[in-house]
């Protein structure tokens, strides 16, 4: 699962020579993401215990937790559902460059297979899309 969720997003293409490079949570401005996290992933975020029902926190409240913090759930999952969910929708603008909705044929589908993803198994879920997000908004060259 390590490369799954980059990979199924086609992380490198290899016929346009582009990469995947993503940003972190503090490249998005909070203000713009009133939206419920429910709203935009079918559940409710994931608790620090692994499973899911904290109250419906809005992106914008989940993008100004800090890591470690409760409601940001086991390993940051939550933070990191809500990162990778904007760098694709936000795929072409700012320097980002994550084709995932296209690869699974709509942002909202895209949604869904993550949180699919974190269900199975949170900690492991939140620990690989943190890495993920450091390792690709590091990037200077591909």
């Amino acid at each position: 699962m390590a490369g799954s969720i980059v990979a199924s997003s086609q992380g490198s293409e290899a016929l346009s020579g582009a990469c995947t490079k993503l940003v972190g949570a503090s490249s998005f401005s909070a203000s713009s993401y009133n939206v419920k996290f429910k709203g935009i992933f079918g559940d409710k975020p994931f608790k620090k215990d692994g499973t899911n029902g904290y109250r419906n926190m809005t992106l914008k409240t989940i993008l100004q937790l800090n890591s470690g913090d409760d409601e940001a759930g086991i390993n940051d999952v939550n933070i990191g559902l809500v990162v990778m969910y904007l760098n694709a929708a936000n795929h072409g603008n700012s320097g980002i460059y994550y084709t995932a909705a296209e690869t699974h044929g709509s942002l909202d589908a895209y949604a869904k297979y993550l949180y699919a993803e974190a269900k199975t198994n949170p900690a492991t879920v939140g620990a690989l899309l943190s890495d993920t997000i450091a390792k690709y908004s590091s990037l200077s060259t591909c």
